[in-house]
């Protein structure tokens, strides 16, 4: 597994996030993403640099199970998301 940073995906939000990106030997990224608001849920959106080559799924500590994600994406107050390409 490969920390890159912020390199390879982009991450827009309506408050207070910080986000890392992961690449393993395959080439498949995971975008980890921690809401830092107090008390806020807020709204992201996950750009993810060239062209789609995988399913995007997305797991949090308050849905463990792995889901496909939308265009936007909730992340509760002090919690983490993680999207995944598989």
């Amino acid at each position: 597994m490969e920390y890159r940073d912020t390199l390879g995906a982009e991450v827009n939000a309506n408050g207070a996030c910080r986000y890392s990106v992961f690449r393993n030997a395959a080439g498949k990224r995971a975008i980890v993403i921690v809401n830092t608001e107090p008390s806020k849920e807020i709204a992201v959106h996950v750009a993810i640099d060239g062209p789609p080559q995988w399913d995007l799924v997305a797991v949090s500590p308050e849905e463990p199970d792995a889901r496909p994600i939308g265009r936007q994406l909730q992340i509760p107050s002090r919690s983490v998301l993680v999207v995944i390409e598989q």
